[in-house]
């Protein structure tokens, strides 16, 4: 079961790992999609991760270092990885309607930023 919890402590870095992957292969092998759809997929995806981050509260209270003290999630940690992806979804959406924008390496830096 400990194992269980130092897993979902990583999920939320671990979905946008996914998620940057999936940015990149739409923009590499769906070329003839809307031009659009990378920005989406990432404004979704980092919604999702926010969701995920809201719901799950991660690491027990009484212990907030796992990892053997590479990451801590404290409550300051859980907001600013709250600001983060909101912050880095509503520039997908605002970046949409720039056409140089378009491609899915800016999508891709977003995300892994």
């Amino acid at each position: 079961m400990a194992e269980l919890t130092l897993v979902l402590t990583l999920l939320p870095e671990i979905m946008l790992t996914v998620l940057a992957l999936l940015v990149l292969g739409l923009d590499l092998f769906a070329k003839r999609l809307r031009p659009s759809v990378p920005g989406w997929v990432t404004a979704i995806g980092l919604i999702l991760t926010a969701f995920f981050c809201v719901g799950y509260s991660g690491a027990p209270a009484s212990d907030p270092l796992v990892w053997g003290g590479m990451l801590r999630l404290d409550l300051s940690a859980r907001l600013f990885r709250l600001l983060f992806l909101i912050g880095a979804a509503l520039t997908s959406l605002l970046a949409m309607e720039d056409d140089e924008n378009n491609r899915g390496e800016f999508y891709f830096l977003l995300i892994l930023s």
